[in-house]
């Protein structure tokens, strides 16, 4: 399942999030810029509310405009606010 939580254009770069699950079942963040890249983080494993916890996470980084090279820090970053909260 894959779904697209926002879009965005910035100084000639397309900017697409979404939220997907890969083939192994984690469900993740991936980042498109323009067409050619992409970068996908793993944030959770396939369970329940764990899709919408990731569409939140892309919500909030396509708020921020965030680019594919930042997404892995942030993502750590998301983890560890996860485990504090105990979500």
């Amino acid at each position: 399942m894959t779904r697209t939580v926002g879009q965005a254009s910035w100084n000639g770069v397309r900017l697409e999030y979404l939220v997907a699950q890969d083939d192994a079942g984690s469900v993740g963040v991936e980042i498109r810029e323009t067409v050619t890249r992409s970068v996908f983080v793993s944030l959770f494993p396939a369970g329940p509310g764990n899709f919408e916890k990731a569409e939140e996470f892309a919500k909030r980084l396509a708020d921020g405009l965030v680019f594919a090279d930042n997404l892995p820090e942030l993502a750590e970053d998301f983890r560890m606010e996860q485990s504090f909260t105990g979500a």
